[in-house]
């Protein structure tokens, strides 16, 4: 090629809030009384322009589907 184009972007590091995201409707007479994630954070590098708008992460859904009593996920 005649011309070759570099596009460089600083490398920055953000500690990030993690949020839970939920699918499905839970059983009739249930409730989700606290959601408790650990760790709760999560260090996340990569180019800065990718951290402009990021305000946190999403863990895979988890189905509340056939939930019946408190659970712990890994």
């Amino acid at each position: 090629p005649d011309v070759v184009e570099v596009e460089l972007d600083d490398i920055q590091s953000r500690e990030l809030p993690i949020a839970v995201s939920l699918s499905g409707v839970l059983p009739k007479g249930i409730q989700i009384v606290s959601i408790n994630v650990q760790p709760s954070r999560v260090t996340a590098t990569g180019p800065s322009r990718r951290f402009k708008d990021l305000m946190g992460v999403t863990t895979l859904p988890i189905a509340r589907d056939g939930f019946d009593a408190s659970i712990e996920r890994e």
